[in-house]
């Protein structure tokens, strides 16, 4: 546990020190963000802008006779841009709580690891028609009991392309090696996502995610998520968004909320 507050004291320091070197002055494009698809953004935010994603998410499962269920918050993403086609990105799920069986039976609550990673984009939709970026990085073991205790790689494949006037078509590739019992698994995710318009600031998106946690052990999951975005302005944004599991070993319904807002140093 006391590793955990120190991690977590960390992180938090961090994302005030980013917040308090940033200054008012924004940019003037509409802000891209993660949230709160499952896909990363394949784009950078540019040279000396910190953007900042937070959020909350709620999941409950029904195996059989019994009720899992598994909360997160704050689940925060820091990206600071350090040029045209690089952006640090720093990302954490908070405080973790999950319980089975009936409210309060075998609860744990732990704070999360901590991600680090790198993001560099290749190319842009305005200069050849697809936004492709790459996402490499590597967990950092600040959790408590949520933690795998190790540091665990993953790199991610990202790529949108315009459809259209205004909507979009994208995806991601996830290649990882988490931690489980004492010995490292692969894991590989994939997803395809379209987002589109609604009605003045309003937009929605339309995902399905597959996830393979063990190719040796377990079979894949199937999620299909939709959401809807709400811009207020060109630098914050809020979100709500919902998930359903589409085979026996998925989780049954996923549900977040989150804002995300962005700062020019």
């Amino acid at each position: 546990m006391r590793r955990a507050a120190r991690g977590g004291i960390v992180v938090a320091s961090a994302l005030l020190a980013l917040v308090g070197v940033a200054a008012a002055q924004t940019a003037s494009t509409p802000i891209v963000t993660d949230r709160p698809s499952f896909t990363s953004a394949p784009t950078v935010v540019g040279p000396g802008v910190v953007q900042i994603e937070t959020g909350l998410t709620a999941e409950r499962d029904t195996p059989g006779r019994n009720t899992a269920t598994r909360f997160s918050a704050p689940n925060t993403l820091v990206r600071l841009g350090m040029s045209t086609r690089v952006e640090l990105r720093v990302e954490t799920e908070g405080w973790i709580s999950s319980a089975s069986g009936r409210p309060g039976r075998d609860a744990v609550s732990s704070a999360s690891d901590t991600a680090l990673a790198l993001e560099y984009q290749f190319t842009s939709a305005e200069r050849r028609g697809l936004d492709l970026a790459v996402i490499a990085g590597s967990t950092v073991p600040t959790g408590g009991s949520a933690s795998s205790g190790n540091a665990d790689p993953f790199v991610r494949l990202v790529w949108n392309r315009p459809v259209g006037a205004a909507a979009s078509l994208g995806g991601t590739f996830n290649w990882s090696a988490p931690s489980a019992d004492s010995h490292r698994v692969r894991a590989l995710d994939a997803s395809l996502v379209a987002g589109h318009p609604l009605w003045g600031a309003w937009s929605a998106f339309w995902e399905g995610v597959v996830q393979h946690r063990d190719l040796d052990a377990d079979a894949a999951t199937w999620l299909a998520n939709a959401g809807l975005q709400r811009a207020l302005g060109p630098d914050l944004q809020l979100d709500a968004w919902a998930g359903r599991g589409l085979n026996e070993v998925a989780t049954d319904w996923r549900f977040g909320a989150g804002v995300s807002w962005r700062f020019r140093r």
